[in-house]
């Protein structure tokens, strides 16, 4: 081979100090006429798999390496899992010997910065191939025993910017409090990747023949590794059929047909090697049982009967013909994918109890957080020296790109800048729920570090580690779950499913209406509009309104074409499979079943054919052959041509639809039959599509009396002391934090409002409490009970002084007060205390179609990429969502700045949706005077 290699190169993972994306460089590489490249970033292999990819798709040799603080070290023919040791050494030298990893260094080379470095390096035991770096135009040195030349061209940058770009990331990193890069690198590497000429090492040819010699011998990035699940026992396969026999008798009893599909499920496992990996979750149910922690799998999963089995799934595979090839099929290259949902606030402690359970053989999978446009304002804000005020500005309209301020000058030059770094990766953090458990230690497949938070993750993120061979598990908190297990007092996922397999007429009623606000899963505007047209009979139904509701359902004509009804249409082979869905391909299932009949296919070739048909890797000439090869005519061959391509591309996976139905229908029921318990469940839980205000006023409208926060009584969140009540909770109110309410749950109970002066609360947020009604439970109007704050307790009166006779505050100024510190109005709706707009109605009495103007609050919008957006408009009888086109979202969006702000809109109203035609007036929501 008579090209070299290009050593080494930093790409933008040498975080805040490298400039260009791994991709870029193979590239650059590539046409600069290097045979390979060595990437070596700053403590890590970050970015090792995009890089390798890269390189394999434009023909050159990538080199797995690092830069570290001994120097850049790379690996040769099989030192793979010695690199990543040696580098989790040095990012974890608490934990992993560094000096042991050091000596385990056979299958290594190492580039040191001086001769010196590489003798003292040699002394402390490393085994590997030692070298000094020969930059162009020197001459080959005199080396010490041990240490060899090699030619090298430290380098990063491949844009005419990239110089700027690091500059800009150097100041960046400089003002931040804590800086990224604690010591300068080996070599700065900042010169452009070179053209390559042999006369760049002409005075170096022992050098350059070293440079040769490590192209034939150093690792070239591997491809994607096969996956390889954890073992956990000698014989897994064992171990999982002794936990699955008892559990299959309990619950399907002698059942020919469960028993095969469990052993058939269990076969297929078995020689992949996944019978460690279920086990893996088994242990964490258990875990989660143990500690009453309502935790279910999602996804394709809950088409396996051996997860229903192990009570992953509270769904029956059998019952609702779920697919197990949809979740596992060996014809594709992915490995299978369990995501399990663990009640939201105790998803950490299972996180943390997961991390430790698994000890040195696990870490959580890192992801990479890019700059995205508000960062990337504040980088370049810093290079041009703006102040910290004006960056909080420029950072706050970034969302604002129409705004005229960004076509002045300063501003004008951020835009610039900013989006020189767009795109680049920043840090590293904690991927939201992945985690990874190896065959034996895990930093032997990929390097692990410290992220924030005291967490070890991997170097590589998600993509990375299944590029490694790792089956990422994803343990997800699920502010859903929380509200469940907080409504129903229930941790069994299984009992409380009993509730969602029939649905009785007052649950059905409330879905059919829409009235789902506060039902997880089927609460955003879309959702509630497709019930309201939909016949909603069964948890199936909610279950197909999942799948509808989907983007590539709306823009593929799905949604429209089963609202139409289009079984007539149905080719007569494929009515069995698709009758249920009215003539609609609604699941991904439907799509391998219907490719299964028309080509002949079996249940694995038919899912296999589905992904190929998404990925557009089918012919229409191919799929119209082997519909032909069946006995089909080509007309109906054509026809199934036009099925499976049409909709391949947006079927949703039949088996998370019916577990996100299961759930939402489970928490349908308790609205239906205990609102004040599920609405303030909800709320506890965090909420869920729109603001804690939505949700109080959808209770107001159950006939919920809305309580004040109680001094006694209120927890941090929400509490229904009665079904027909709503307390609000100390955590709606204007001022008071965590360790403010601490110190007020330290002091109870109260019994004069002064106290809490004595507890630690200061005096305006006691004033605010007695202004919300934080008091009202002690039989004193706020007047009287703003007074008594104000007052010091003692003397005759050590628990207070009684209070004088005060009149109460009028309605609109306790409304106004309570808007003002908690959002929310006690009494009455906010909107009560206007006089309507004249020419408006109700949003209640909207028409279900047609013309008419509405006056209320826009309690929650959405931009859209084009520019249009929605609104939820609301007054005291209801809420109506509404479709703004781009114009006037652009002028509502601005008016809506402004707090109190409240519209009239005229609005026409379809079938579909409901669209805004005019913004008419602009009211301030405004009480009349004391």
């Amino acid at each position: 081979m008579d090209k070299p290699l290009l050593l080494w190169v930093k790409s933008a993972f040498s975080f805040r100090w490298g400039t260009d994306l791994p991709e870029d460089l193979a590239e650059k590489a590539c046409l600069s006429g290097f045979g390979g490249v060595m990437l070596a970033d700053t403590d890590g292999v970050y970015g090792t798999h995009r890089f390798a990819e890269a390189a394999s798709a434009h023909g050159i040799k990538g080199i797995a390496g690092a830069e570290l603080k001994e120097g850049v070290a790379g690996a040769l023919a099989s030192g793979w899992g010695q690199l990543c040791r040696l580098v989790t050494s040095a990012r974890i030298p608490e934990q992993f010997d560094c000096e042991e990893a050091l000596k385990d260094s056979s299958d290594l080379f190492i580039i040191v910065k001086s001769q010196s470095a590489g003798a003292a390096l040699l002394k402390r035991g490393w085994s590997g191939r030692v070298f000094v770096p020969v930059l162009p135009e020197e001459s080959d040195p005199d080396c010490l025993p041990g240490v060899l030349p090699v030619a090298c061209y430290p380098s990063m940058y491949t844009r005419d910017c990239s110089p700027e770009v690091h500059r800009m990331l150097r100041k960046f990193d400089e003002i931040l409090p804590d800086s990224h890069v604690k010591s300068p690198p080996l070599n700065s590497c900042k010169r452009r990747l070179p053209l390559f000429s042999r006369n760049l090492w002409r005075n170096a040819p022992f050098a350059l023949r070293n440079n040769m010699r490590l192209f034939g011998e150093a690792l070239t990035l591997p491809e994607r590794t096969p996956y390889r699940p954890p073992v956990i026992t000698e014989n897994d396969f064992e171990e999982l059929k002794r936990i699955l026999f008892p559990r299959l008798r309990k619950m399907y009893g002698n059942s020919q047909a469960a028993e095969k599909r469990m052993l058939d499920e269990l076969r297929e496992l078995s020689q992949a090697g996944l019978c460690g990996y279920f086990l893996v979750f088994h242990r964490v149910l258990s875990y989660c049982r143990q500690k009453k922690i309502l935790a279910v799998a999602r996804g394709s999963a809950a088409g396996s009967l051996v997860s229903r089995l192990l009570g992953l799934s509270a769904i029956c595979p059998i019952r609702y013909g779920l697919s197990f090839t949809r979740f596992f099929n060996r014809l594709r290259d992915d490995p299978p994918d369990i995501d399990l949902d663990i009640d939201g606030s105790r998803r950490n402690m299972v996180y943390k109890w997961f991390l430790k359970e698994w000890g040195e053989r696990t870490a959580a999978v890192s992801a990479t957080v890019n700059y995205r446009t508000r960062s990337a304002v504040r980088v370049a804000c810093a290079a041009l020296g703006v102040s910290c005020e004006e960056t909080e500005v420029f950072a706050g309209l970034s969302k604002s790109p129409w705004d005229p301020l960004w076509r002045e000058q300063l501003p004008a030059q951020v835009v610039e800048k900013a989006e020189m770094v767009r795109g680049l990766p920043s840090h590293l953090m904690p991927h939201p729920c992945g985690v990874v458990v190896g065959k034996g230690l895990i930093a032997s497949t990929v390097p692990v570090e410290i992220c924030s938070g005291g967490l070890p993750v991997t170097q590589l993120d998600m993509r990375g580690v299944e590029y490694a061979g790792l089956i990422k598990m994803d343990l997800l908190g699920q502010r859903g779950l929380t509200a469940l297990a907080l409504a129903s007092l229930e941790s069994d996922f299984e009992k409380l499913m009993n509730h969602s397999g029939s649905l009785n007429s007052r649950t059905l009623d409330l879905i059919g209406r829409g009235a789902t606000i506060g039902v997880p899963h089927i609460e955003s505007p879309a959702m509630r509009g497709l019930l309201k047209r939909m016949d909603i009979g069964s948890v199936e139904d909610v279950a197909r309104a999942l799948a509808l509701v989907r983007p590539g359902a709306a823009s593929g004509g799905g949604r429209n074409k089963y609202m139409a009804g289009g079984e007539r249409n149905v080719p007569a082979p494929l009515r069995n499979i698709l009758s249920e869905n009215r003539g609609v391909m609604l699941y991904q299932e439907n799509i391998s079943e219907a490719a299964s009949v028309l080509m002949g296919l079996n249940p694995a070739e038919g899912d296999h054919m589905r992904k190929q048909l998404k990925k557009g890797l089918v012919s229409r000439e191919e799929v119209i052959s082997r519909c032909l090869k069946q006995g089909y005519s080509s007309d109906l061959a054509e026809k199934g041509w036009e099925l499976l391509s049409g909709y391949a591309g947006y079927g949703f996976c039949k088996s998370h639809a019916m577990t996100y139905a299961a759930v939402a229908c489970a928490y349908a029921a308790i609205k239906a039959e205990s609102p004040g318990r599920a609405m303030a469940s909800f709320l506890a839980a965090g909420g869920g599509f729109y603001r804690h205000m939505v949700y109080v006023e959808e209770s107001r409208r159950l006939g919920l009396k809305i309580l004040p926060p109680d001094v006694n009584l209120s927890e941090w969140f929400c509490t229904s002391p009665e079904n027909n009540s709503l307390m609000l909770g100390m955590g709606f109110l204007d001022g008071m934090g965590e360790t403010e309410f601490q110190k007020l749950k330290r002091g109870r109970p109260y019994v004069h409002p002064v106290q809490v002066r004595a507890a630690g609360i200061g005096l305006r947020l006691a004033t605010n409490m007695a202004m919300a009604g934080c008091f009202d439970s002690m039989g004193m109007n706020r007047a009287q009970a703003s007074w008594c704050v104000r007052e010091d307790a003692g003397g005759l009166f050590p628990m207070g002084m009684p209070p004088p006779e005060l009149p109460e505050y009028i309605p609109s100024f306790r409304a106004e007060r309570e808007l003002a510190l908690m959002d929310i109005t006690l009494e009455a709706h906010p909107l009560s205390f206007r006089n309507r707009p004249p020419g408006t109605i109700p949003v209640s009495e909207m028409p279900e179609r047609g013309e008419s103007t509405v006056w209320g609050r826009v309690l929650a919008e959405r931009a859209l990429k084009a520019g249009a957006g929605f609104f939820m408009v609301e007054d005291e009888t209801g809420v109506v969502d509404v479709f703004v086109p781009e114009t006037l979202y652009r002028k509502a969006s601005v008016i809506l700045r402004r707090p109190g702000s409240t519209l009239t809109l005229r609005c026409r109203t379809t079938e579909e949706r409901t669209v805004v035609t005019a913004v008419l007036q602009v009211c301030d929501l405004c009480f009349p005077e004391r």
